[in-house]
């Protein structure tokens, strides 16, 4: 009976062994089962790509932990780095399964996004195609002409053109003219 006793450093070391087993099968399992839940292809609602998405999400932190906790229990190998180098390998295995789900549900949001840019903007098109065009042109040339009286616009010409011509007479009798004899050094 003495050759099934356990000391206590070896009763640590079991459990450490016992949990890094564990967390070996659970984050295959973890990445395994998201896996065959969004197999490739399946995503084709944008509430099962946010689903997917929380779901990476959640996935992602369980790994994180799961091999945080091997790569603390290196740290008591002899072999340390050939240890942490096995427990980055796995992890990354396991983490480029849920990054294909991860950018596949990312793809589809994208697409729906852009779909519903091109709807919006066709909707747009199709109702400033419908309404009639209110603007008024600068040009102002759409507006009917008035019809011309001929006695009020020759009338008004000849007042505007003798009002210009005694402006030009005024302007001519302010500006003082410079005596011929009188020249500046």
């Amino acid at each position: 009976m003495n050759a099934f006793r356990i000391l206590p450093h070896q009763s640590i070391l079991l459990v450490l062994l016992l949990t890094l087993s564990l967390t070996r099968v659970h984050a295959q399992d973890v990445s395994h089962s998201l896996a065959e839940r969004y197999a490739s292809g399946s995503i084709d609602t944008s509430d099962i790509a946010k689903a997917a998405l929380d779901d990476v999400i959640d996935a992602r932190v369980e790994i994180d932990r799961m091999y945080s906790a091997q790569r603390i229990a290196c740290y008591d190998r002899f072999f340390a780095s050939s240890c942490m180098n096995d427990v980055r390998e796995k992890q990354r295995a396991a983490l480029s399964k849920i990054r294909k789900i991860e950018v596949e549900a990312n793809a589809f949001l994208r697409k729906e996004k852009a779909a519903e840019r091109d709807r919006a903007l066709a909707e747009r098109e199709v109702r400033a195609k419908q309404k009639p065009d209110r603007s008024i042109p600068i040009t102002g040339k759409t507006r009917e002409p008035a019809a011309e009286v001929p006695d009020a616009s020759k009338a008004s010409n000849a007042s505007n053109a003798s009002n210009a011509s005694n402006a030009s007479d005024a302007s001519d009798a302010k500006v003082p003219s410079k005596p011929p004899g009188n020249s500046e050094p």
